[in-house]
């Protein structure tokens, strides 16, 4: 839950809502909501494989592996196929 994000974004026609409850302690599923420099919005959604620690430490590794390809790549598929 440490990793997930705290705020969710307020954008013009969206509504967002959010709900986590791991299956064990912790675990793996992962979303975010990441805001692009030029002022787009992605939204992330994923289910990790697993449960526990093993899946929260994969979950760990994608939310940083997201937002760098996402900052420094110019187009949404090149950032897709590096975190690919």
């Amino acid at each position: 839950d440490a990793l997930l994000p705290k705020k969710i974004p307020t954008l013009n026609d969206y509504d967002f809502y959010r709900f986590y409850q791991p299956a064990l302690i912790v675990g793996g599923d992962y979303y975010d909501f990441i805001s692009l420099p030029d002022g787009r919005q992605v939204t992330f959604v994923g289910d990790i494989a697993g449960k526990g620690v093993p899946a929260a430490l994969l979950m760990g590794r994608l939310v940083s592996l997201t937002r760098e390809a996402l900052l420094t790549t110019t187009t949404l598929p090149d950032a897709m196929s590096r975190i690919n």
